[in-house]
């Protein structure tokens, strides 16, 4: 199942490993990937009732059933404008919000949506990915566009809605002589972007992480910005200034950090150079001391070695993880470095590392 939202072993770095995974493949074989990311149009709000029964009936006993249907039926919403409040209105769609089974019943709502052993599909919730590895663009937008018709279909039959001119599709490829071309998504052409923010995180055509790092970045000075007054403070102590970056600032960068891990050596040191100045705000060292003196002295790691570790227990993870498009990554590695036709970094590699570093 393509779905790894709300369930459970499965989370948003898994699924961009498998998106991830499939890019690089395709730099090395020298192809085109074009990726259509679709935006669902208030996805949750829109779960057919009548159609999600009809979908339970076939899985539930009669007694759950009964009882998930009394639960969504005879619903009601009023409007209040002051002291005016209008009538009830009946609710026939979406799953209720904040619920613990809504989310449930949202991704057996969509469980049954088009497949193609072809192609790469990617569900987290409503965020929806489909990559095309072709050998050009013509023969990946075609396959898409076949795949498009039958989510047309889908959307129509289940009275699901997209928003085709919030979706994007993106070119993945090193190749220079590419031609442009249309995805028609619901009767509408789908904009063409050099890149996407899908989960979280950036993808730019050739997967340089320059502008998830610039983003990244910029989040990262204006947490600094807004907390810089504590954490100079001479009457806060370090440790707690210590756990306030820890637990304020380093996340911004530290997620999804298994997969973007991949970048080069001149981006993550833009990172490290942010984390050096949080650490002299801190202690308030002078110019001559040196930043590793810094990292030991707070027992903060470096950028490269949370990178590192952060790799290392990803990859443990996906090698026992028991849904199968998961491990099939795991166990077909990219080849070696010198034997591959474009030198480029993967986070398997820092795994690599790590298990084979003299320290450890």
């Amino acid at each position: 199942m393509t779905q790894f939202g709300f369930r459970a072993l499965h989370s948003c770095p898994q699924q961009l490993d498998r998106v991830v995974s499939k890019i690089l493949d395709t730099y090395e074989e020298k192809k085109v990937c074009l990726g259509l990311f679709i935006d669902t149009e208030k996805a949750f709000d829109k779960v057919w009732h009548a159609g999600l029964l009809a979908k339970l009936k076939g899985i539930l006993d009669d007694t759950l059933f009964l009882i998930i249907r009394s639960y969504l039926s005879d619903r009601t919403y009023s409007v209040r404008y002051g002291d005016a409040l209008s009538r009830p209105h009946g609710v026939s769609a979406s799953v209720p919000q904040g619920s613990v089974i809504g989310p449930v019943l949202y991704v057996i709502f969509s469980s049954d949506f088009p497949s193609d052993t072809e192609l790469t599909i990617a569900h987290f919730a409503d965020d929806v990915a489909i990559l095309s590895k072709q050998a050009n663009c013509r023969l990946a937008a075609e396959e898409l566009q076949r795949m498009t018709a039958r989510i047309d279909d889908w959307c129509k039959k289940w009275r699901v809605r997209v928003n085709p001119t919030k979706s994007n599709v993106v070119r993945f490829t090193y190749l220079r002589k590419v031609t442009d071309e249309t995805i028609q998504l619901q009767g509408t052409a789908v904009p063409v972007s050099t890149s996407v923010r899908y989960l979280g995180l950036h993808l730019d055509q050739r997967l340089t992480w320059n502008e998830h790092v610039s983003q990244v970045i910029s989040k990262m000075r204006n947490r600094i910005r807004a907390l810089k007054h504590l954490l100079s403070s001479e009457s806060m102590s370090i440790h707690i200034k210590r756990l306030m970056y820890l637990t304020l600032i380093r996340p911004i960068w530290q997620f999804g950090c298994a997969i973007w891990s991949s970048a080069s050596d001149s981006q993550i040191k833009r990172v490290q150079t942010l984390q050096n100045r949080v650490l002299r705000i801190i202690t308030g060292a002078p110019w001559y001391i040196r930043n590793k003196n810094l990292h030991r002295d707070l027992d903060v790691p470096e950028v490269s070695e949370v990178l590192r570790e952060t790799c290392c227990k990803h990859q443990s993870t996906i090698m026992a993880h028991p849904n199968d498009l998961l491990r099939s990554i795991a166990e077909d590695p990219p080849p070696p470095r010198a034997d591959r036709r474009l030198k480029r970094k993967r986070h398997s590699d820092l795994a690599v590392t790590q298990h084979t570093s003299p320290h450890n």
